[in-house]
């Protein structure tokens, strides 16, 4: 059964950061569904869906990026999301 993992979310006008902690698993296992509004991230044993309020481009946008931090609390990956629609706040 997947676990929810800890994460924390910010924003400025152009991008959502989503901030995952994925303690002791490999990063390069993970996988990001972007579907819209919704969004799916999942790095075995964590799953964690959301439903934002607003629209995010999908991971194939050339501003999408995945920046792992193995170092804070023994693994982060935080995803910078672009906004579909730019100033618009959460």
């Amino acid at each position: 059964m997947p676990i929810k993992p800890k994460f924390t979310i910010k924003q400025d006008d152009e991008f959502i950061f989503l901030a995952v902690t994925i303690p002791y698993v490999r990063a390069s296992n993970s996988e990001v569904v972007i579907d819209g509004q919704d969004v799916m991230f999942y790095c075995k044993p964590y799953l964690l869906r959301l439903h934002l309020p607003g629209g995010v481009e999908n991971d194939e946008h050339p501003s999408f990026r995945a920046i792992y931090d193995p170092n804070t609390n023994n693994g982060v990956i935080t995803l910078h999301l672009p906004k579909v629609e730019k100033g618009f706040e959460f």
